[in-house]
């Protein structure tokens, strides 16, 4: 019975008090029975037999409850199918605790309950069987039968459940509940990433990445992947043109790309992806295979920056802002290295190592990310200026992937065009 599996799912979380991730064994099947939860008897309108996600249609009659508005909101703007949205949705009200409140509007509304499901053979259309899931259990006095709220189990209990999911990465839920690899990548500001992308149905895939180019030489991006943002927009209902616009409009900044890997951290390829890659007559094997190397640092190496982060998203991720907007940010100024006339990207590993091998002063710091520079002030002072470049100066940023706690940026005297003398700064 799918009342009884669920409420044994959560009751077996609920009782281990594990946080639940994207990489939880037990999240597909808690989804999958979620699903079939809000599909049993639901009255069909498609044809040939195939899965009924009408369910969505009646979420999205009574979305203006202001209790799951941001969850409703996400999925409207980053999903195309119903069964995609429908499948989001319980994502998101998973993370956001309000997975319960729909069920509650539409078992109050007998005329909506009843146009969309059956009485027979369905959970949530059953008096009984949708009083269970909202947590209550039948007593029975006197031979007659009794529902007693129970706010542990099912739906309810589930409030009890931390989830830490990654609600964008949606944009393979309208084919499979299987997650791919998502990674968020930050890369300094440049005209051109050096990515050759077709657009395969509604997805941007990688097919070549230009020898030399900004992509290629942090090697974050490889043939088969899937750019699903850029600057926190889904690239999902944009055209290949719009895509240029949007690269035109943040021109002269960072560019924030959210990638969808072809291999997930076993070297497995991610089926629906293989299918888009042989729509355009390319076999993955023939590509470079990447292995993804495991997330360290408490799972936080792919981060967004903060003002990327979006509005369904943990508290916990946005940093401090300031009155002008910008985006505050605590750290440890370990130092700086001269690493000459050379600026690249890559010579970021070699300015970390070298820092945390000679540092001798650590300095608490506010790093101040403004529209147009980086201000770095001593906390312990007065927040004294210590250092200051503009965008322009910076050649680039990032972190070692075996030392995820520690960051830098390259910065050269001047423009990082006309510079001859390149600083690494670590924090």
């Amino acid at each position: 019975m799918l009342l009884d599996i669920f409420s044994g799912i959560v009751l077996d979380l609920r009782i281990k008090k594990d946080v639940i991730t994207d990489n939880s064994p037990v999240l597909t099947e808690l989804c999958i029975i979620l699903e079939d939860i809000f599909t049993r008897g639901c009255r069909d309108t498609s044809w040939f037999n195939k899965t009924n996600y009408r369910y969505w249609t009646w979420i999205e009659k009574i979305s203006q409850s202001g209790r799951y508005q941001p969850a409703f909101h996400m999925v409207i703007d980053t999903t195309c199918t119903d069964s995609g949205r429908g499948r989001l949705f319980i994502r998101s009200a998973l993370s956001k605790k309000v997975l319960a409140v729909p069920v509650q509007q539409i078992v109050k509304d007998q005329q909506l309950l009843q146009e969309f499901y059956y009485s027979y053979n369905t959970v949530i259309g059953d008096e009984i069987l949708s009083d269970l899931l909202l947590g209550g259990n039948i007593i029975e006095d006197n031979n007659e039968l009794y529902i007693c709220r129970n706010s542990d189990i099912p739906l309810t209990g589930a409030f009890r459940v931390t989830f830490h999911l990654k609600i964008h990465n949606s944009s393979f839920l309208d084919k499979t509940w299987e997650l791919p690899i998502y990674k968020n990548f930050e890369f300094v500001p440049c005209g051109d990433l050096g990515l050759n992308v077709q657009q395969v149905q509604e997805y941007f895939i990688v097919k070549s990445i230009k020898p030399g180019s900004v992509a290629e030489e942090d090697g974050k991006i490889g043939p088969g992947d899937v750019i699903d943002e850029l600057y926190s927009f889904a690239l999902t209902p944009l055209s290949l043109p719009n895509v240029h616009k949007l690269m035109a409009k943040h021109k002269g900044l960072p560019v924030y790309v959210g990638v969808i890997k072809l291999c997930d951290r076993a070297g497995k390829y991610f089926p629906p992806i293989v299918r888009l890659l042989e729509e355009i007559n390319i076999n993955p094997r023939n590509l470079q295979k990447e292995i993804v190397p495991d997330d360290k640092d408490n799972n936080n190496s792919d981060r967004k920056p903060g003002h990327a982060i979006l509005p369904e998203e943990e508290d916990a991720e946005r940093p401090v802002h300031a009155p002008d907007g910008s985006a505050l940010y605590k750290a440890t100024y370990l130092g700086n290295v001269d690493l000459g006339p050379d600026g690249r990207v890559n010579r970021i590993e070699d300015g970390v190592d070298l820092v945390l091998r000679n540092h001798k002063q650590v300095i608490e710091v506010l790093i101040d990310l403004r529209e147009k520079d980086v201000i770095v002030s001593d906390a312990t002072n007065n927040n004294k200026v210590i250092l200051r470049q503009t965008y322009t100066e910076i050649s680039a940023c990032g972190r070692r992937t075996d030392l995820m706690k520690y960051f830098g940026y390259i910065a050269g005297e001047t423009t990082c065009s006309l510079a001859r003398n390149f600083l690494c700064h670590v924090f």
